[in-house]
């Protein structure tokens, strides 16, 4: 395969919001208990959760029963029950670590930011870059502001941008990956689409638009 690089500069118009920005429904809450039965109610919704993610990450990985070889495609389609996120942990059952981690999406929820965070904290993820969208900030201003926090504590890269791209690139000893798709870091009920690839030239074309980008803030 391969891919031709363009290295000119983004354009003028290209927007890139402040990571200033502060969250205006980001406040320190008064909490209150909570009757027994909602709090029944939460924990049996969290249990739920937790077991449709490891379904999720369990269908995802029988996809995904070795990484691709250099020039190889996966071409994989979701019906409602794989994430985008778990590409990346499949990854890490043949990879120890991943030296270097892009990632553009629309939206990311709280759960699977916390999965991020917690690879990296282990050490499994060396360094995380993000470019997300503008969107993701004016609607979700909590997960946003929690996002951008965590993210600066660790000295790691991510910008807001008019972004609609949902790509993950991930640079392990032994394979440069890309997947390229139609999901966003987020629960996915829908039919989605991915190419998971091993390309060196295909992760530097990614990852060089994404450095740019992120270069702007």
């Amino acid at each position: 395969m391969k891919v031709k690089v363009s290295k000119r500069k983004l354009p003028s118009y290209f927007e890139i919001a402040p990571l200033a920005y502060e969250a205006e429904d980001v406040k320190t809450i008064e909490h209150r208990a909570m009757p027994e039965s909602k709090v029944l109610k939460l924990k049996n919704r969290k249990r739920r959760c937790m077991k449709k993610r490891d379904q999720k990450l369990k269908t995802m990985s029988t996809l995904i029963d070795r990484l691709p070889v250099p020039g190889e495609d996966f071409h994989i389609i979701g019906g409602g029950n794989i994430d985008a996120f778990h590409i990346i942990p499949c990854t890490l059952i043949y990879s120890k670590v991943i030296n270097r981690l892009y990632i553009s999406t629309w939206s990311m929820t709280r759960e699977n930011m916390q999965e991020l965070l917690k690879l990296f904290d282990e050490g499994k993820i060396k360094e995380l870059n993000i470019v997300i969208s503008i969107f993701f900030q004016g609607r979700y201003k909590a997960e946003c502001h929690f996002l951008k926090t965590e993210m600066a504590k660790r000295n790691q890269r991510i910008v807001i941008c008019k972004n609609h791209a949902k790509v993950i690139c991930m640079d392990t000893p032994g394979a440069m990956l890309v997947s390229q798709g139609s999901a966003n870091f987020t629960g996915n009920p829908r039919i989605e689409q991915a190419v998971f690839s091993n390309s060196h030239e295909l992760f530097h074309h990614h990852a060089n638009w994404m450095d740019l980008v992120l270069g702007q803030t």
